[in-house]
C-alpha cells in the first residue's frame, strides 16, 4: 500500500464489524464521528500507524486509521496486508521499519490530501536514548515523517503502531504459536 491508487483498493475493517469498509467511506466516518454535536466541546486525535509481524511464509502489516475523541474513547479502523517474506531478510529489521513507516506516509498523503484529514503518524520504534535496537534510527524514521510534513510521535507515546496494530499482527502470531504447541503436545503423547 504505497500509492493512492493502490489505497483506493484497500479494505478497511472495524474491529467488532463484519462488513469492509473503503478508505473513502473511512474517512466520512471519521468526519462524521469528530462533527457529532453531542461531544462538540472534546478533541480528538486523529492518528495513523503501521506494525508488522512474520506470519508463516510471509509479513502481516497492518495499517491502522485512529480517531481518539480525548476522554471519551475512540474508533479505529485497520487494513491487512501480507508481504513475501523474500522482500525483507530476516537480519534488515531496519528495512522492514523503514517500510512500515513509509505505509503510515502514504496513508497519512492520502487522508491530508483526499479526505481533507491531517493525522500524526505512530512509529513502533523506541526513542533514541533507549538501549533498543529501534532506538538506534528511531531518528531517522522521526526524520522520514517530519519530512514528509507530519508529526509523529514514538514509544511509548506511539499507541496506534505499538499496541493497537501490534494487537491485531500478534493475533493471528498466537493463534499459530498454540496450535504449534498443541501439535508438539500430541506428538510427545503418542510417545
Amino acid at each position: 500500500m504505497y500509492t493512492e491508487e493502490e489505497i483506493v483498493d484497500t479494505d478497511w475493517i472495524s474491529p467488532g464489524e463484519s462488513e469492509k469498509y473503503d478508505v473513502e467511506s473511512v474517512g466520512k466516518m471519521l468526519r462524521a464521528y469528530m462533527r457529532d454535536p453531542e461531544y462538540k466541546e472534546y478533541e480528538y486525535d486523529l492518528v495513523v500507524g503501521t506494525d508488522s509481524q512474520m506470519i508463516g511464509n510471509s509479513f502481516q502489516f497492518i495499517s491502522v486509521i485512529s480517531c481518539h475523541r480525548i476522554g471519551k474513547g475512540g474508533i479505529y479502523f485497520y487494513h491487512k496486508e501480507h508481504v513475501s517474506r523474500v522482500k525483507f531478510p530476516l537480519e534488515n529489521q531496519k528495512m522492514r521499519m523503514f517500510d512500515e513507516v513509509a505505509r503510515s506516509i502514504a496513508l497519512a498523503t492520502y487522508l491530508q490530501n483526499q479526505e481533507s484529514l491531517v493525522p500524526t503518524v505512530h512509529i513502533d520504534a523506541s526513542p533514541s536514548y533507549k538501549e533498543e535496537f529501534t532506538a538506534t534510527f528511531s531518528d531517522q524514521l522521526k526524520g522520514y515523517v517530519q519530512g514528509s510534513g507530519f508529526e509523529c510521535k514514538v514509544k511509548p507515546e506511539s499507541y496506534v503502531a505499538h499496541a493497537i496494530a501490534d494487537k491485531h499482527t500478534k493475533k493471528k502470531s498466537r493463534k499459530l504459536q498454540r496450535r504449534l504447541r498443541q501439535a508438539e503436545r500430541r506428538k510427545k503423547a503418542k510417545k
